[in-house]
């Protein structure tokens, strides 16, 4: 950079050098040559051959802040630690994280200079799980996120449209539609999650096929197409409890998550959605309300004083 200003934010600069006219070896600045700029450098990670900057000074000289610099550099908040790369699905610039997996954090983890929302970066991610970046943004480039397969979900396959009594205390059956496009056997079952709720069991038959049109909650009543679905029940209550305040009638859009047979940590996400139609009422009970009798009083407190620092465990 010569003479350049404007700021340099969660760059990845690695093995980077640069050479004398027709060879002969490292010189300055593997990572950023710097003349007379007063450009600022953040969030970023500079981990080269040689030196990582080489500033030849002037008026102006670059401000480097909350950043991993080989070799070091002055600055706010500056550190000089392995990065601790690890591969991942899209490259070999991952950050480790126990979280993700890895026996060791990375010292770029959570060490920028602000939340990673600031900078648009929480959607986006520096671990091989692909979760996004969430609190103080990573230093580093940040991958974006290997995109979700999307699949075709039927509740109450047959059913149209799908009710959901809030009194029932059976179980909500759910298809993932198999298609030319989609081996149902490649989804791992115990990965779902339909609003956040696990399944109870889960099994393979042909129930239904997709409607031509998913959109605004369209469905259908036609039974098998041929191709294998992947079929689980789930407790009516649970998923009640997930919708939250509803009234008779009101239509609720339910999503579906889980992740392909794909080798660890490089699951493929999938996701789909289906509507549900509700018959009856639920109001979430206030959990202050401990003996569920409708209202907050003294009883429940004389509950809450006589377990007051007990054992959760309840001997039989």
């Amino acid at each position: 950079m010569n003479g350049s200003s404007g700021v340099l934010r969660n760059l990845t600069l690695v093995n980077n050098r640069t050479e004398r006219r027709g060879g002969g070896g490292s010189q300055h600045g593997g990572g950023i040559f710097t003349q007379n700029s007063g450009a600022l450098l953040l969030n970023s990670i500079l981990w080269t051959t040689g030196e990582a900057i080489y500033d030849t000074g002037g008026e102006n000289t670059i401000i480097v802040s909350h950043s991993d610099v080989h070799g070091g550099w002055e600055g706010i908040a500056n550190i000089d630690n392995d990065p601790l790369f690890v591969s991942g699905p899209l490259g070999d610039y991952y950050l480790s994280q126990i979280a993700a997996g890895q026996f060791l954090d990375s010292p770029c983890v959570d060490a920028g200079s602000d939340l990673a929302s600031v900078f648009g970066l929480n959607q986006f991610t520096t671990r091989i799980d692909h979760l996004g970046d969430a609190g103080i943004v990573d230093m580093g480039y940040h991958y974006v996120p290997k995109p979700a397969t999307v699949v075709a979900v039927d509740i109450k396959p047959g059913s149209c449209p799908n009710p959901l009594n809030t009194k029932s205390s059976g179980v909500l059956p759910i298809a993932i539609l198999g298609t030319d496009d989609l081996d149902v056997t490649t989804i791992d079952p115990t990965s779902i999650r339909l609003a956040g709720v696990e399944p109870l069991r889960s099994g393979y038959e042909d129930v239904a096929g997709p409607v031509s049109d998913a959109n605004d909650c369209n469905c259908t009543e036609e039974g098998p197409d041929g191709f294998l679905d992947l079929t689980l029940k789930f407790k009516t209550q649970r998923i009640v409890e997930a919708v939250g305040d509803v009234n008779d009638g009101d239509v609720r859009v339910l999503t579906l998550t889980g992740v392909l047979f794909d080798p660890m940590p490089f699951e493929t996400p999938i996701e789909g959605a289906d509507c549900i139609l509700i018959r009856g009422r639920h109001k979430p009970i206030n959990p202050a309300d401990i003996n569920k009798d409708g209202v907050v009083n003294a009883a429940d407190f004389a509950i809450f004083t006589q377990n007051w620092l007990q054992s959760s465990i309840v001997d039989d």
